[in-house]
């Protein structure tokens, strides 16, 4: 006979199996996605420091010990044994019982008249039961503390991390606008022709209106002609 209770170590797997229904509830619709049911593995794993081929041992020995101790309990229940208590691995993974899939299979005993309804057939529960019933929260109560507080310090490190990144990008960004205010306040300065075009326009604001045009005119004509001896010289002096 198997054993009937489980250790801190297969309690710490099939706690964390139970949070990926998937794995377990052939209703889910992720129960056939490979790559989901390989992450899920993967990730169990991590977190108990073994490998996915450990982790998946661990989950299937405790399921066998599980189908077979209740296959037992069913039996002794249809023999009219009488009240027979339930091994401890029953009561911890009672949260399993909704999910196998029961073979009937024909009973050694014959049908009393105090027996339970027939529709209570003696069952077969194989190693590899399937799994039927949707996962209902009010079925399962929540993780052990242990496994909460692992999770809360992986949630705790995780914000740390992104904090520190976000700070630093702020940090970037401040550094970022310093270095353009100053690349803005330095082309200012240094741009003697935009000064000069503001100089002009402030000057074209105090001429008359009905000068204005004159003016412009003429000035756009200087600058012009200038532009066009430019051009020649620098012509020349190719040539």
């Amino acid at each position: 006979m198997g054993k009937q209770r489980i250790d801190e170590e297969e309690r710490e797997v099939t706690e964390l199996v139970r949070q990926y229904p998937h794995l377990y509830d052939t209703a889910n619709r992720k129960h056939w996605d490979k790559i989901a049911t390989a992450n899920s593995w993967s990730e169990i794993a991590r977190h108990v420091g073994k490998t996915e081929n450990v982790v998946r041992k661990i989950w299937k020995s405790v399921r066998d010990r599980y189908c077979k101790a209740k296959k037992r309990s069913i039996e002794a229940h249809r023999s009219g044994a009488g009240y027979t208590k339930d091994p401890p691995i029953m009561t911890e993974l009672a949260w399993m019982h909704d999910y196998i899939t029961h073979r009937p299979t024909d009973s050694n005993y014959p049908e009393s008249e105090t027996s339970e309804p027939t529709h209570e057939t003696q069952v077969e529960i194989t190693a590899e039961a399937t799994l039927v019933r949707p996962r209902r929260e009010e079925d399962h109560p929540p993780p052990s503390g242990a496994l909460l507080s692992r999770q809360m310090r992986k949630i705790e490190e995780m914000e740390s991390t992104l904090q520190s990144h976000v700070a630093k990008l702020e940090e970037r960004r401040a550094q970022l606008e310093q270095q353009k205010m100053a690349l803005d306040a330095q082309k200012t300065a240094d741009d003697e022709v935009d000064k000069f075009g503001l100089m002009v326009a402030s000057l074209l604001r105090k001429i008359p209106e009905e000068l204005r045009p004159e003016t412009m005119f003429e000035v756009h004509k200087v600058m012009y002609e200038k532009l066009q001896k430019a051009k020649q010289t620098a012509g020349q002096q190719v040539s």
